[in-house]
């Protein structure tokens, strides 16, 4: 049996090897051909899990990478699997759910698997990563592949610019677990570019996340740029304002009095059915800076079953809601995903007025923090505390090949359709 190292992971190569199913019982048996491609063949039952099939059925045909791998101080073997397929997806959500509780992330929106599967956008394919010690979920990591014209192009994306939203593992299994994905993700001939964004709280992460690749040919780039997008708050909110600088204390107070002058008034706490007719309602009349009904709502039903989330929102002197803002408490740290705001009533700032109330409510309820999911408007980005975020890059072929591969089966599509038009 011979082997090729890829950094920790091994692609057996003219061999197979087995592996347990972790949703039925039934065996895989994967045959890994020189270069690393991968076959699947059906030994009992079909698998619905780790195939690249759109409904997630096996197909002889699709890639289905299972790679072992060695975590060094991991004891034992894991297992990674990658997954494309939604169907496939959603067969592993109550062991997602499981993980997610075991390593206390249950409360965090960003990480629930609906959130992960409704935040792709049409340019984007889901993907995930999962890795396994024995029958046992060990990490759940999410990513993106890039799409052009419907077609997966190779370049993979994991975590957001803020470096979150990507890995559900224990703490100090963070680090390992990604770069391991992304070695298994790489092992896919297809992907030769990966993109990691991870939020950096030691630089001896640094160390031990580059550690792996160094005896990688892969073509590595690596930079550090500060990210803000969590603000601290104080006591009251007058000590806050203090902290800010004199033009955005002056907006804060200036803007706010004005529209309570109107007879505007904030709503800190608002029930199911005001949540729905403000959001049916702000959803037809947003800004420049759109987000989808289908984002919204979905958002929405993941917040219902959240502990400490809530909305809360500003409507005028005609009961018309001008905003609303959402997220979650989380002890003394406000998670703030979503603020929508009407579009005409630009010139009454009305984000400015909605954050001048949020916060002044948050501090009364005891929060210190605001975690701006998504990123922070330049008003208060300013005044948000700067962390270093590391932002790599892997690739292993030059973007020819991306090229290529992208446009050769829709050029024999091409060709297979003139050919039969001819011999008519």
């Amino acid at each position: 049996m011979s082997a090729q190292s890829f950094g920790s992971v091994y692609l057996r190569h003219y061999t197979r090897y087995s592996k347990t199913n972790h949703l039925g019982g039934c065996t895989e048996v994967v045959s890994l051909q020189k270069g690393g491609r991968a076959r699947m063949f059906e030994q009992s039952k079909p698998s619905q899990v780790g195939l690249n099939s759109a409904d997630g059925r096996l197909n002889k045909r699709q890639l289905a990478v299972t790679p072992q791998i060695n975590l060094g101080e991991v004891p034992g073997q894991i297992s990674c699997q990658i997954i494309t397929g939604v169907r496939a997806m959603e067969e592993l959500r109550p062991r997602i759910a499981g993980l997610l509780k075991h390593t206390g992330q249950e409360d965090d929106v960003t990480l629930a698997f609906s959130y992960f599967l409704k935040n792709n956008s049409r340019n984007y394919a889901p993907l995930i990563a999962m890795l396994w010690k024995d029958d046992r979920l060990v990490a759940c990591l999410y990513a993106k592949e890039r799409r052009f014209l419907g077609v997966r192009t190779g370049r993979v994306e994991f975590g957001d610019y803020f470096g979150e939203g990507c890995v559900i593992a224990t703490e100090g299994f963070k680090v390992t677990a990604l770069a391991q994905a992304v070695l298994c993700v790489l092992a896919i001939p297809r992907i030769y570019w990966v993109r990691v964004r991870m939020k950096v709280t030691d630089q001896n992460e640094i160390a031990t996340f580059g550690g792996i690749f160094e005896r990688t040919k892969l073509k590595t780039s690596l930079v550090q740029p500060m990210v803000r997008h969590i603000l601290p708050l104080h006591e009251t909110f007058d000590s806050f304002l203090a902290t800010l600088g004199s033009h955005t204390r002056r907006n804060l107070r200036v803007y706010r009095r004005r529209v309570e002058q109107k007879g505007w008034t904030f709503v800190p706490r608002m029930n199911s059915a005001e949540v729905a007719s403000a959001l049916d309602h702000l959803i037809r009349n947003q800004g420049k800076h759109k987000s989808s009904a289908q984002y919204l709502h979905s958002c929405q039903a993941i917040l219902s079953d959240v502990p400490g989330a809530f909305f809360a929102g500003v409507r005028n002197d005609k009961d018309e809601w001008v905003s609303v803002a959402s997220g979650w408490l989380r002890n003394d740290v406000y998670f703030m995903l979503i603020q929508l705001n009407h579009n005409g009533y630009a010139s009454d700032s009305v984000s400015t007025v909605m954050r001048s109330y949020l916060i002044e409510n948050l501090i009364s309820s005891g929060a210190r923090a605001i975690n701006f999911i998504g990123g922070c408007s330049e008003l208060l980005g300013q005044f948000c505390v700067p962390q270093v975020c590391a932002h790599y890059l892997f690739k292993k072929r030059n973007s020819s090949s991306l090229i290529r591969e992208a446009i050769a089966p829709q050029l024999r599509r091409l060709r297979e359709v003139v050919n039969s038009k001819r011999n008519q």
